[in-house]
């Protein structure tokens, strides 16, 4: 048998194995029909019960719906006059609204106003934003200048006070150097005292002096090779190489210092204000001569180890038999000037030493028991004198010219005076006024005592 005639016949089969299975599944059985009438019942109960429940529903919306008609109905009758008093209403409003509109036109006729003067305005506020920015720059530069007035009134203080420094012991203070910023800034090493603003010039701090210089940018280092040879003190050789010159040498500020430490001394101390010959006139030192160190105190060479310090002998009042007559005549009226050495005044009372062998006292007990209170106070005179609580009063004020006579002719009489003349000549030599001073305290009056 062909090919096409058994796959035929398979085909034919098949399509009837399916027909048979389609046939087998129409056909019900008793059973089976049983079921599915009472599936299909239940169903329709089912239906049924749902479209009682939507009646139900239906009727309960009519129901509803009716009550709410009823209440649409009462709220149009009411609605109806209530239109009639909004129909009075929007009238009034029309009215209103154009009253407003006329209000809106005078409105906007104020707001073009108001807007042209927001505008002058803000013209002006910038013009003012201009105005206070230049204000503000302004009181920058002054509080600025403020500042640099303040900085610079503090250093011409400094350097005031730098001026007034002649003594070799003197302080000085140290001037500060302006930035451009206008911040102050001090040198790291500052001499505090004239004696070590003197001794910069030694070759062992002449490193100082050039980090000074350099500190204060001292100006005019490129003509200090002028009067070189008045610079160096410690070269005593001659140069003949180095002539004078006008023309400003090429050496930089620290190599002038280091060559011409005088001229940079000088400059120096005109940069810090301080009088440089009076400093030199305290120090007592030339041009050209050395420096030569200060005489230290007492209390300065005790407190140094390196220094054996001897003891000071004790001092002793001075009993008044142990003063000889010329010091105490400079106690009581100081060194005698040489226009008072030739005057001498009757009117005043005089102490004359006796001579040996003499007996007896010619001077009466309250006087001698006022020079025993002389000599007891003496100490006390003298601290007043140091205080000045005491000064002297001078006698020659109240000396007439003619009562003075040159001693040339005083000593041309002795000679020809008689033994007893020279005698009172001798004794007067040691003759002390018993007033000797005019006290400001509560000091006894000694020329009123022995008056």
């Amino acid at each position: 048998m062909p090919d096409a005639g058994v796959a035929h016949l398979h085909d034919r089969l098949n399509y009837l194995d399916s027909r048979i299975s389609e046939l087998r599944s129409v056909i019900l059985t008793k059973d089976s029909y049983v079921e599915r009438r009472n599936r299909e019942d239940l169903y329709i109960r089912r239906e049924f019960e749902t479209q009682r429940t939507i009646s139900e529903r239906i009727d309960v919306g009519v129901t509803i719906l009716k009550t709410e008609l009823n209440q649409i109905r009462n709220s149009v009758s009411s609605l109806n006059g209530d239109t009639a008093f909004l129909r009075n209403d929007v009238a009034r409003l029309q009215k209103n609204v154009q009253q407003l509109q006329v209000d809106t036109a005078f409105l906007r006729n104020d707001v073009t106003r108001l807007q042209k003067n927001v505008q002058q305005i803000q013209v002006e506020l910038e013009a003012l934003r201009s105005e206070v920015g230049g204000c503000r720059t302004e009181i920058k530069q002054l509080h600025t200048t403020v500042q640099q007035l303040h900085t610079a009134v503090n250093q011409s203080e400094r350097v005031r006070f730098n001026s007034l420094a002649t003594t070799v012991h003197a302080p000085i203070n140290a001037v500060p150097k302006i930035d451009q910023d206008g911040t102050l800034r001090y040198p790291e090493y500052f001499p505090r005292t004239v004696w070590r603003f003197w001794c910069l010039k030694k070759r062992s701090r002449i490193h100082r002096l050039v980090e000074l210089a350099e500190f204060y940018e001292v100006e005019g280092y490129e003509y200090w090779g002028r009067d070189h040879h008045v610079d160096v003190p410690w070269d005593d050789d001659d140069d003949d190489s180095s002539d004078y010159s006008d023309r400003p040498n090429n050496l930089t500020r620290a190599e002038a210092a280091y060559q011409y430490p005088e001229a940079c001394h000088q400059a120096l101390a005109a940069t810090l204000g301080l009088n440089y010959h009076k400093i030199r006139k305290a120090v007592g030192e030339s041009p050209n001569s050395r420096i030569a160190a200060p005489k230290r105190p007492a209390e300065d060479v005790i407190s140094n180890p390196h220094v054996s310090a001897r003891p000071k002998p004790v001092k002793l009042a001075r009993r008044l038999g142990d003063v000889s007559p010329t010091m105490l005549q400079k106690l009581v009226y100081g060194v005698p000037s040489v226009a008072s050495k030739s005057v001498s005044s009757e009117l005043e009372d005089k102490l004359v030493w006796r001579e040996h062998g003499r007996e007896g006292s010619e001077i009466s007990d309250e006087a001698l028991s006022k020079l025993k209170g002389l000599s007891s106070d003496i100490g006390s005179i003298l601290r007043a004198i140091e205080r000045g609580k005491l000064y002297v009063k001078s006698e020659q004020m109240h000396v007439s010219p003619t009562e003075s006579r040159p001693r040339a002719d005083i000593k041309g009489e002795s000679r020809d005076a008689s033994p007893m003349a020279v005698e009172e000549e001798a004794r007067s030599t040691h003759t002390v006024s018993t007033e000797i001073i005019s006290p400001t305290g509560s000091l006894p009056d000694t020329a009123s005592m022995l008056s």
